[in-house]
Parts: C-alpha cells; sequence; structure tokens
C-alpha cells in the first residue's frame, strides 16, 4: 500500500461478478471495474450478499430474511457456495476454523450430507431453537452463542473428527481449552491425502 502497488477502494461494495472471456472481474459500487483471480467476500454487518445473482438470493433467505444455510455454513441446493464466519458466537475463530475444515471435506467429497430436505429440516429447527434462546435477537441466523459449541459437534461429527466426549462435556461446563483441536486439522489433511479441489466460491463476513 505504501509504495502505491496495492491501491484500497474505500467505502465501496462489489455489486457485480462476471467474466470477461476467461478471467473474472469485480464491478463496484462506484462502476470500477477490477480483474480479480481470487474474491473474498467481506460482507460485514450489513448481512447481505448483493453480488449473488437474484435466482441464488431467493434460496439463501428465509421469509423473515434469516439466512438457510446448513451448519451455518452451505445454501441448501446452491451446490459450490459456501459461507464461512456466519456462525459467529462467543468462540468465533474456533467456529470459523472448524466450519472451514468441513468446507475443504465437502469439497473433496468426504461429507456425508443428507438430503436437501432433511438438511432443510435442520436448518428450519436450529433457526426456531435459536428464536426460543435469543428471543428472536440472532442476527438473521448469524449469531448462534447459545449454539456455539453445539455446532462445532456437529460439525466435527459430519467429519468424524469430533474431539473425546469428555472433553466435550468439561467445555460445556467450564472455559473451552482450544489446544483441544489444534490435532483436527492435521488429522483431515491425513485422512484426505492429496485432492483435486473443484472450483468454489465463498462468502466470508468480517468483524468490525
Amino acid at each position: 500500500m505504501a509504495d502505491g502497488s496495492i491501491r484500497v477502494h474505500r467505502d465501496q461494495v462489489i455489486t457485480r461478478l462476471f467474466a470477461d472471456g476467461d478471467r473474472p472481474h469485480a464491478e463496484l459500487a462506484d462502476g470500477s471495474v477490477l480483474p480479480a483471480g481470487l474474491v473474498v467476500c467481506a460482507t460485514g454487518f450489513t448481512q447481505g450478499v448483493p453480488f449473488l445473482p437474484a435466482p441464488i438470493q431467493e434460496r439463501l433467505f428465509d421469509e423473515r430474511g434469516n439466512f438457510l444455510l446448513y451448519r451455518q455454513i452451505q445454501p441448501i441446493g446452491v451446490p459450490g457456495l459456501y459461507f464461512n464466519g456466519y456462525n459467529s458466537s462467543f468462540f468465533s475463530p474456533l467456529n470459523a476454523e472448524m466450519a472451514a475444515a468441513w468446507i475443504a471435506a465437502d469439497l473433496a467429497g468426504a461429507v456425508a450430507r443428507p438430503d436437501p430436505e432433511a438438511m432443510r429440516g435442520a436448518v428450519f429447527a436450529q433457526l426456531a431453537f435459536m428464536d426460543d434462546a435469543t428471543s428472536g435477537h440472532h442476527c438473521r441466523g448469524g449469531k448462534i452463542i447459545p449454539f456455539s459449541l453445539h455446532n462445532v459437534d456437529e460439525v466435527l461429527g459430519d467429519l468424524g473428527l469430533n474431539i473425546p466426549a469428555r472433553v466435550r462435556a468439561s467445555h460445556w461446563l467450564n472455559p473451552v481449552d482450544p489446544t483441544a483441536y489444534r490435532d483436527i486439522t492435521p488429522r483431515l489433511v491425513s485422512e484426505l491425502g492429496p485432492v483435486d479441489a473443484p472450483t468454489s466460491r465463498s462468502a466470508a463476513p468480517t468483524k468490525g
């Protein structure tokens, strides 16, 4: 940034993602167009995804505007699109890191997901739980504080990489020990081995 090789476009949002030939581009709200080899969508607190096509947005929300994300990660019926960081909690880094492991495994075809109807049922059951636990104040399904550790348990359960039950039980009663999860990623890498991951789109919010 100091030498001008990186230029910051302040107070801008991505309004469109498109391909010009074989190269992807991002169009900003001020009309400027930037070539982009990689896009990390930091949607912040607006909780919106205006850069995604309308048909996809229609699958992302319920009638109240809550995000419908299986395991707080994947929209139902939108393959290749993942959200990491929409499981905001007391343990946001831990929840996001375990979600990243889930995404990597899913890209490698190593996550056994239920059928779409069962996934949808799980999503609405979680929203109902959070409605009750927070009196409806859960930030459109993104803030999962009463569901934080359960989300970690579910994600790791899908991967078959859960930490021992006695340690999980202690985390419900005592401060969470993050070192209990330090072997998760190495174990996942070891189990997956070399893989060729398909191209995906991802959206991850920032805090602050």
